[in-house]
């Protein structure tokens, strides 16, 4: 759990900033010195995202193994609760056993003392007298034989006696050895109990963990929310002004691609690889190392070059007749807005910046600002 201990919750430092000035006073000194300011917050961000995401992966791994752990637990309290159970049954039978054979042992007792004590009284002189006091030889026979049965019924007194005191004994023996397994099926049961208290804490500690991740990881996507939103705005906010003549024109062509890399991620719904939930992936995803040049799409006028939170370094063209193009996720910017560029100039390099998983290129077809499949422009 020392990942859920260390676990911060940074994806705060975020928030999206807008701080490269539209306006064209100010000058390319001031502008370039506020982008480099961003970039270093947006790196820093970036780095404590990805970090951030490796955390949230640890805890739910955590979650998983401790939603285990108790099943085990909960499956072995059971288990001692039936042992004890079975245990306490078997010493109520031992001790009414044991009751039962101790009752049976003193009246025993007192049936040797008594003929112990006879036995004492009359001493061996009493057998002779009870045989030579027959009157004939048949009396002796029947004597003897009546002596034969007493001594014999002595013995099996003596050995019953010995028997029954052998039982005692035993299971004496086997209730103290009962007493003591339940002594520590209960203790066993204790610890259990504070295991599975201790787990249970730790999971609720982690799932507050999570839960305070998954309230951060929501406002990152309102703010995606609020990035597709911005992106249409400006789009209609150019065509509205300097760009009202290109929309004027059909954009005709095909557009180039704009990395060699193949394709990694399609256009459509799909299930967002941190965010963890199924969202409209507006563009398509390119593979590509960290640092490699992304090139116009077609020619056209930079609309846009900034940072946005979950696009990351991002650019937007606009080609005339309602169509632009977007490249985010790059690790620099080569372009401000206002310039124009021609089909396959480097306008920014492949990055991770923003909401993303590793270097590659983010890449968007636009068509009066709403999302397009690109494969069908390329």
């Amino acid at each position: 759990m020392r990942a859920l201990r260390a676990l911060a919750l940074p994806i705060l430092a975020l928030a999206a900033v807008w701080a490269v000035s539209q306006g064209g006073s100010q000058d390319v000194s001031k502008l370039e010195t506020d982008l480099k300011r961003i970039q270093d917050k947006r790196d820093s961000a970036s780095r404590k995202l990805r970090d951030t995401r490796k955390q949230v992966n640890t805890v739910r791994t955590d979650i998983r193994q401790i939603d285990s752990e108790l099943e085990e637990l909960e499956n072995s309290i059971a288990l001692t609760a039936e042992r004890l159970e079975t245990a306490q049954d078997e010493q109520v039978r031992a001790a009414e056993e044991l009751e039962v054979a101790t009752h049976k042992l003193q009246e025993r007792r007192e049936q040797v003392r008594s003929r112990l004590r006879w036995m004492y009284m009359s001493g061996d002189s009493h057998v002779a007298e009870v045989l030579l006091g027959a009157k004939d030889m048949g009396e002796f026979a029947s004597r003897s034989y009546l002596l034969e049965r007493i001594a014999k019924a002595d013995k099996e007194l003596f050995d019953a006696f010995k028997d029954l005191r052998e039982q005692v004994r035993v299971k004496k023996l086997a209730q103290d050895k009962l007493v003591a397994r339940i002594g520590a099926l209960r203790r066993q049961q204790d610890s259990q109990q504070h295991s599975l208290k201790s787990t249970r804490d730790q999971k609720q500690l982690a799932f507050a963990q999570l839960r305070g991740v998954q309230r951060d990881l929501e406002r990152l996507i309102a703010q995606l929310d609020a990035d597709e939103r911005a992106i249409e705005a400006r789009i209609e906010a150019y065509h509205r002004g300097a760009g009202k003549e290109s929309q004027s024109k059909p954009f005709s062509g095909k557009l180039a691609r704009p990395v060699p890399g193949g394709m990694t991620s399609g256009f459509g719904m799909r299930h967002h690889p941190i965010l963890k939930r199924s969202r409209m992936h507006n563009g398509v995803d390119f593979g590509g190392k960290s640092g490699d040049p992304i090139r116009a799409a077609a020619d056209g006028v930079v609309i846009s070059a900034t940072y946005m939170s979950g696009y990351g370094n991002c650019v937007i063209l606009d080609h005339g007749g309602g169509v632009s193009t977007l490249y985010a996720h790059a690790s620099r910017l080569n372009v401000r807005e206002g310039l124009s560029v021609k089909q396959g100039q480097t306008i920014a390099a492949i990055g991770a910046t923003g909401l993303a998983t590793g270097p590659h290129l983010h890449f968007e077809v636009r068509v009066n600002g709403k999302p397009v499949n690109p494969l069908g422009w390329l």
